[in-house]
């Protein structure tokens, strides 16, 4: 059988897919009388399946379709994805394509440059465990129903130490009530961030004399981090990744 990673008729389909919207091409194509109309249906029908699980309403970008700019950040973007934080979850299609978000920035490189720049320090801040920093993301994912953010926290979370329960609960929009303190607060601070208003005072008091006054502004950035990706993801309708053979 023909290795369809690689064939070019099959790309040219889920781009034509991707452009001009699934229903009206595939119709296009089944309208089709010439025998490489036909050919051209099997192929548009198996990247409209494709394209199905996985599309967003900004088109994937290949390697081979990006500017130098947009190169440039491609390739950033590789590097940072080796990292075993990034393992476990879809973020490339066969086609080399970024998907997530990832796949929407490669469109904004100006904006892509200065938002990575606050994330790369964002994720890196102190002061909360990886299981607290994973509470918190998985209750504005949850909060926002931000789809390919709770796709590849929820790997993510696992491999932190929570369990199964806990991150469903915490995707439904639940607090479970057998997380440890420091993460209840911080999904708590979390919570209140995303209802307007100050942070209320008890809250606040409480969160500092338990988590330090580090701990709870790393809280407080990784909130603003998730924010702006779950914006970002929702505006342009991302979802979910593909399933991907966990890491042992």
């Amino acid at each position: 059988m023909r290795d369809q990673t690689h064939d070019p008729q099959l790309h040219d389909a889920r781009r034509l897919l991707q452009t001009e919207g699934s229903p009206s091409v595939l119709q296009q194509a089944l309208d089709g009388r010439t025998v490489e109309s036909r050919r051209m249906n099997a192929r548009l029908y198996v990247a409209w399946i494709e394209l199905k699980e996985i599309t967003m309403r900004l088109p994937l970008l290949s390697p081979a379709e990006l500017t130098s700019e947009q190169l440039r950040l491609y390739e950033n973007y590789e590097k940072m994805t080796e990292a075993e934080e990034y393992q476990g979850f879809e973020v490339k299609n066969s086609d080399g394509a970024f998907v997530g978000p990832w796949g929407v920035m490669l469109h904004f490189p100006q904006l892509a440059v200065p938002l990575g720049q606050f994330i790369g320090v964002a994720q890196k801040l102190d002061g909360i465990s990886e299981r607290a920093r994973q509470v918190v993301i998985l209750t504005l994912g949850g909060r926002f129903n931000v789809a390919y953010e709770l796709y590849a926290h929820t790997a993510l979370a696992v491999r932190a130490g929570l369990r199964p329960d806990q991150v469903a609960a915490l995707s439904a929009g639940a607090r479970p009530a057998d997380l440890s303190e420091d993460e209840l607060l911080a999904a708590d601070i979390a919570c209140a961030l995303t209802r307007g208003g100050p942070v209320p005072g008890p809250l606040y008091d409480a969160a500092v004399a338990k988590l330090g006054q580090d701990g709870f502004d790393a809280v407080v950035f990784i909130t603003i981090h998730y924010l702006a990706l779950g914006m970002l993801l929702n505006a342009y309708d991302v979802p979910t990744g593909r399933p991907v053979t966990p890491i042992a």
